[in-house]
């Protein structure tokens, strides 16, 4: 009898742990920042855009969005590091899989040299309308709602201004990242 009984709570273990593991994939599958955006899907080879090799420095990010200029119906990515912004044209084949997150991504390497991506909007205002400015100090900042959010720092809020229009701001949207010479990935 005993036995029986390890047996089976042995058993039930197993199932409420196996059953409990199962939650995380859950979230991720269903995961939208902002109702109706999404989650960013990106891949491109850094030495092919002369912008994006910022990123692989530590401590510097860059923006990449999709773009349609007036009078041009050709979809293209914009690429800035700070310095400098250029417009690229994708291969055709390759911007179709392409998902530019909400308002379009940040991405690039803290001071301990992690890769890291966050939306382009900001998580606060809940619209693409409001990119984030993103400074070459690390920080990003919300032109709408005066939020600063600390890139290095995993998209935490660094400040918020008494006049601020969020009673209970969050950080940045964060997704997973490689960076590396021959490929910047940004997915979720």
């Amino acid at each position: 009898m005993k036995s029986y009984i390890s047996r089976n709570f042995l058993f039930s273990l197993v199932v409420l742990f196996a059953i409990s593991s199962c939650k995380k994939n859950e979230i991720n599958a269903t995961y939208e920042p902002f109702p109706g955006c999404p989650p960013p899907f990106i891949s491109l080879a850094p030495l092919s855009y002369a912008e994006l090799t910022a990123a692989l420095n530590q401590g510097s990010f860059v923006t990449i969005r999709s773009v349609t200029t007036a009078g041009d119906y050709n979809t293209k990515i914009r690429i800035s590091n700070g310095v400098s912004t250029q417009d690229y044209v994708p291969a055709a084949i390759d911007f179709k899989s392409f998902r530019f997150g909400c308002g379009g991504i940040i991405t690039g390497t803290n001071y301990g040299g992690e890769p890291l991506a966050y939306d382009l909007a900001c998580p606060n205002c809940r619209s693409v309308e409001y990119r984030l400015t993103v400074n070459t100090d690390g920080t990003c900042s919300c032109s709408h709602c005066n939020i600063v959010y600390d890139l290095n720092n995993y998209g935490f809020i660094i400040n918020t201004e008494k006049n601020t229009i969020h009673s209970a701001p969050r950080g940045l949207y964060r997704y997973r990242a490689e960076i590396n010479p021959q490929v910047v990935h940004v997915w979720l």
